[in-house]
């Protein structure tokens, strides 16, 4: 019987559950405080946040009123996603203020942080996309560009199916293949070559080197997408068993009330005191 990755019991979930998996030490539990929440958000929204609007919305718009070609590339194919990186920093910034307020334990507040950190990793894949798509047009043409994009879209769909892979066998002792890495390798080489021989075709190669080499600059977009796909599935996971054995997992791993719900106030009233 195929069994979802969602579904395991508490024995199962301890291969997967681990300290190191979690991270706990002395200074993760002080996270649970409100000291340090708050400070955490004063530096997203006073450094952070503006930083990615400017580079993702602003520079572009300003860029758009240089004269030069590789200007009329970023401000005609750099903005497709401005919109929706508006919204993501939005609800970014409307979901870290309430992660705020505290939370019933230390496992639902690493899952709640993680939780925030994704509209952040959403905008900054799109902000860095966009500007390498304009990029990469400029160097190679369109045509060519969604080659590349075709081959990262293949990193990533590789990188989500091999870390599920590998969460279910983990949880149920599977010995399921995953997609080996040369096939990554594989894809590039023909995406590469693809790309440049209908660059060539087509007579896009014409704003220099540097430009042409930078076109190449979308396939790293890619595999950090993939890389961060994959660490955001794989602790998803851990979390979500961390919170729902909250109880076993507090006592395995030896965590105090004090850790566990943050401050001695809450671990009062938790206790009925």
């Amino acid at each position: 019987m195929d069994r979802r990755i969602l579904e395991a019991n508490y024995e199962e979930t301890s291969k997967l559950v681990t300290e190191k998996n979690l991270n706990l030490t002395e200074d993760t539990f002080k996270n649970i405080k409100f000291r340090s929440k708050f400070s955490s958000f004063l530096v997203a929204l006073l450094l952070f946040g503006p930083l990615m609007y400017f580079i993702g919305v602003g520079l572009p718009q300003e860029i758009g009123d240089e004269k030069s070609k590789v200007a009329f590339y970023l401000s005609s194919y750099g903005t497709f996603f401005i919109p929706v990186i508006k919204i993501t920093l939005v609800i970014w910034l409307v979901v870290f203020i309430a992660f705020l307020f505290p939370r019933k334990n230390y496992a639902v507040n690493i899952r709640d942080a993680l939780v925030v950190m994704m509209p952040m990793f959403v905008a900054s894949i799109l902000i860095f996309f966009d500007l390498s798509f304009a990029l990469s047009v400029a160097g190679i043409g369109l045509e060519a560009t969604c080659i590349l994009i075709v081959v990262g879209i293949f990193y990533i769909l590789v990188a989500t199916y091999n870390v599920l892979i590998k969460i279910k066998n983990t949880l149920y002792d599977l010995n399921l293949k995953k997609i080996s890495f040369k096939w990554n390798v594989y894809v590039t080489i023909i995406g590469l070559v693809g790309a440049t021989v209908i660059a060539l075709l087509f007579q896009t190669i014409k704003n220099g080197f540097l430009i042409y080499s930078a076109s190449f600059s979308i396939l790293v977009v890619f595999v950090f997408a993939a890389l961060m796909i994959k660490v955001f599935v794989h602790s998803s996971v851990v979390n979500h068993y961390f919170v729902k054995y909250a109880d076993q997992y507090q006592e395995k791993f030896k965590i105090t009330d004090e850790q566990w719900y943050g401050h001695s106030k809450v671990t009062a009233k938790r206790k009925g005191k």
